[in-house]
């Protein structure tokens, strides 16, 4: 099982020096027995293309939306395997409490807001609609589970199992109360592998309630309990430089060695 970190920012795409930590919006890779499987379709979607091209054969993506933010989709019009028949594609889509996923996708993709609809993909294009707590994929020893987080509007955690190895993957989260840590320690359980939201400083935090992240003392909290993880800090704020996200989770990564931070074409052999 190889991920990549194909996308680390959170917001908007970022550009210029002292950005080291990634300028590409959400995406995760990780690739299994010659199927790929994505998580979210930030513009980092398109760092998949340089990895997976190919002239000849057939490919099996699995693309995977956590919810319908538009730095979590703005790859998504753009990756072009949507648009080429050698490609098996299959999209799922958590359906949420006032929408569902289809919909708020036609929303993104048609005009006025791009000059084409969904309606163009070809029949190598699969959507798949599903609640959020529902088991998506259950078959020979791999499966994805899936639960609902706190986010405006929602937002759905994934959790890959393959054998006896397992990622979490969650990088939109806020801790609204007693239940959001301990829900997500319990669903990340005793997962090799957790990627999620680290967007806000205790400072930051104060002014930015109901955004729709974690802080540093909500990851404090996760990361005592799960010692035996490998914690990546994950959607980068888009203004911070490298030395502002290693100033913010200083102390955390002092204190627990198995916390680090997610770097944009960074590589893991799991």
């Amino acid at each position: 099982m190889k991920l990549k970190f194909l996308g680390t920012r959170g917001g908007v795409p970022v550009s210029g020096t002292h950005k080291s930590y990634g300028n590409s919006t959400s995406c995760v890779g990780i690739e299994i027995d010659g199927v790929s499987y994505i998580f979210d379709a930030g513009n980092g979607i398109l760092n998949f293309e340089n990895d997976h091209k190919k002239s000849v054969g057939s490919e099996e993506i699995r693309l995977f939306l956590t919810h319908y933010h538009f730095d979590h989709l703005i790859g998504f019009p753009f990756f072009q395997p949507l648009f080429m028949k050698e490609f098996d594609v299959k999209v799922y889509l958590p359906n949420f409490e006032n929408f569902t996923g289809f919909e708020a996708l036609q929303k993104l993709i048609s005009p006025p807001l791009f000059p084409i609809d969904l309606s163009i993909l070809g029949e190598n294009v699969t959507f798949i609609e599903f609640e959020p707590g529902e088991e998506i994929i259950k078959e020979n020893g791999f499966s994805i589970k899936t639960k609902l987080f706190p986010h405006p509007g929602g937002v759905c955690g994934y959790k890959l199992n393959y054998g006896a190895k397992s990622v979490v993957y969650l990088p939109d989260v806020e801790n609204v109360g007693n239940d959001t840590i301990k829900n997500l320690v319990e669903f990340c359980g005793t997962s090799e592998i957790l990627i999620v939201d680290a967007t806000y400083s205790d400072q930051e935090i104060q002014t930015r309630r109901g955004w729709g992240h974690l802080c540093m003392s909500d990851l404090y909290q996760l990361a005592e309990v799960l010692q035996h993880t490998t914690i990546y800090l994950f959607h980068h704020e888009p203004n911070k430089t490298d030395s502002y996200i290693e100033s913010d989770s200083d102390k955390l990564r002092s204190k627990y060695d198995n916390v680090l931070i997610a770097r944009q074409g960074d590589q893991l052999e799991i």
